[in-house]
């Protein structure tokens, strides 16, 4: 099981790599890739240094809205 795990946890993040830079869907591996730009960089950490931007916490999650967001079909 744990090896079954791994694989399709590879292979999602290959996909979502892919994604990031336009090809969809692709399993293939992504050599390099940059997320953010230098400029994007600053500018998010000089938020963060600010207090403009901080991630939720858990108990702010509204986890019902993000189940009918993300999840299609009742797996939950």
């Amino acid at each position: 099981m744990r090896v079954a795990v791994i694989r399709m946890t590879n292979r999602a993040e290959a996909l979502i790599a892919n994604a990031e830079i336009g090809q969809f869907p692709s399993y293939e591996a992504v050599k390099s890739r940059k997320r953010w730009t230098n400029e994007q960089k600053k500018a998010m950490d000089k938020a963060v240094d600010e207090g403009k931007w901080s991630p939720p916490g858990i108990s702010e999650i509204n986890w019902n809205r993000l189940r009918q967001r993300y999840v299609r079909g009742a797996i939950w």
